[in-house]
């Protein structure tokens, strides 16, 4: 062996479809240029030296790695630590990992006040869902968790569980995907490498095809443990991925239209907390100074909080989750979302029909039936808007949210058409 070969020192490199990629000192994947990873070749002992009608050490060196250590994608993925990652039969370079915090023992006063007064009783539940979510994410996997959607009035610091809590224990990463969501585009290499979705100012008028694209998108995100990652100029691949998704909203009615609260598929990956009242220590929005301040003194706190989680915390059994079983909602938020829907004020309406039919009929004849008996009311109701309700649509929605009050039977109408049976509340309800 030459005393050039033994002098070499080893370099590590990844191709990427036209750059290269090298290791930095942060433990990091950076891309850098041929010229560039030529030069780190060199201070490895390649020779750069040219002779007529042959490669250099070095060039062949390069050519060596793009034929053998060339890579599909090349960037952050959520959950995966930094380095080579093969997947579904792709090459995947991770160029870095999340930095999690690590748990120190010490008190956490401010953040036990602000999460005690938004919370209060259900904070156990926000606690559970914080300690799952950070072990997934420090495991690289685990039991998938359910979405938490938090609603509360303006200004009682929704945000800052997310902003400030979420993102810091799961690595620091995290993307507001509503634009993907929503088909606006295509691309979402932000979104696969954020361990933290986090979804704030969500429009909550958007037209049906929007709204039937954002909400496909959050099943897909809340209940598979991959995505379809497409960045630009790149072909898309699916990417395992490790994540957590949040979403904010202002207790409005109108505002919980974007949650699929009555698809039964998501009983049991959609949680609802309420944000409560707005904690006495938060500055006011115009107070800068006091805001980081507030800012640096939640951060100090977060390892504390953190080996909370871990060493002394315990969910009571009672109120724990799993998988098939449903998550907590809170009810007044739900009476909140359902007050003014369309499913709701017609069940209010067969709930005013003095002898109501037991007769299992179309939606057509439930329609005239509801005319016939109720008159005005029926029309005020089910003519609403521009155009009739669509009763159909609205007995398949209230029958999977109160399957006790809206059955499908078994016969069909004329030409396939469901037929339905519709119950009264229970007193008290």
């Amino acid at each position: 062996m030459s005393e050039s070969r033994q002098r070499r020192k080893p370099v590590k490199l990844f191709y990427c479809g036209t750059s290269f990629y090298v290791k930095n000192l942060h433990k990091h994947w950076m891309l850098i240029s041929d010229g560039v990873a030529k030069h780190y070749l060199i201070r490895a002992g390649f020779r750069a030296g040219k002779s007529e009608g042959t490669l250099t050490e070095a060039d062949s060196q390069l050519l060596t790695v793009r034929e053998r250590d060339c890579v599909t994608f090349a960037g952050p993925i959520a959950g995966q630590k930094s380095g080579l990652l093969i997947y579904n039969g792709q090459r995947m370079l991770v160029t870095s990992s999340p930095e999690l915090p690590i748990p120190k023992k010490g008190g956490f006063p401010l953040w036990e006040e602000i999460l005690s007064a938004q919370y209060g009783d259900a904070l156990p539940l926000l606690l559970e869902w914080l300690r799952q979510a950070y072990l997934r994410v420090l495991n690289g996997g685990g039991p998938l968790l359910p979405a938490l959607a938090i609603a509360g009035a303006t200004g009682t610091g929704k945000t800052l569980v997310g902003d400030v809590l979420t993102r810091a224990l799961l690595g620091g990463r995290s993307a507001n995907p509503v634009m993907y969501m929503r088909g606006e585009t295509t691309f979402n290499a932000d979104v696969c490498g954020s361990e933290l979705l986090m979804l704030d100012d969500i429009p909550s008028r958007m037209q049906k095809d929007s709204l039937d694209s954002f909400q496909g998108q959050l099943k897909q995100m809340i209940a598979a443990p991959f995505d379809t990652l497409h960045a630009k100029g790149k072909e898309a691949l699916k990417v395992p991925v490790v994540r957590a998704v949040m979403l904010c909203l202002n207790d409005q009615p109108h505002n919980f239209r974007i949650l699929p609260l009555d698809d039964g598929d998501l009983d049991d990956k959609l949680m609802l907390l309420r944000v409560r009242e707005r904690p006495a220590c938060l500055p006011q929005s115009h107070d800068y100074e006091q805001q980081i301040a507030l800012g640096k003194a939640l951060t100090k706190e977060i390892p504390h909080l953190l080996w909370h989680l871990l060493n002394d915390f315990k969910m009571p059994k009672a109120r724990l989750w799993e998988r098939g079983q449903p998550c907590f909602r809170d009810p007044a938020l739900l009476a909140t979302a359902f007050e003014n829907d369309s499913v709701s004020r017609v069940l209010w309406l067969f709930d005013k029909v003095p002898e109501l039919t037991t007769a299992a009929k179309t939606a057509h004849e439930l329609d005239l039936y509801l005319r016939d008996q109720l008159g005005a009311l029926a029309a005020n109701i089910l003519d609403a808007g521009k155009y009739p309700l669509n009763l159909g649509a609205i007995l398949r929605s209230a029958q999977s949210r109160f399957p006790d009050r809206v059955v499908k039977a078994e016969g069909e109408g004329h030409g396939g058409v469901s037929k339905w049976t519709v119950n009264r509340a229970e007193p008290g309800r």
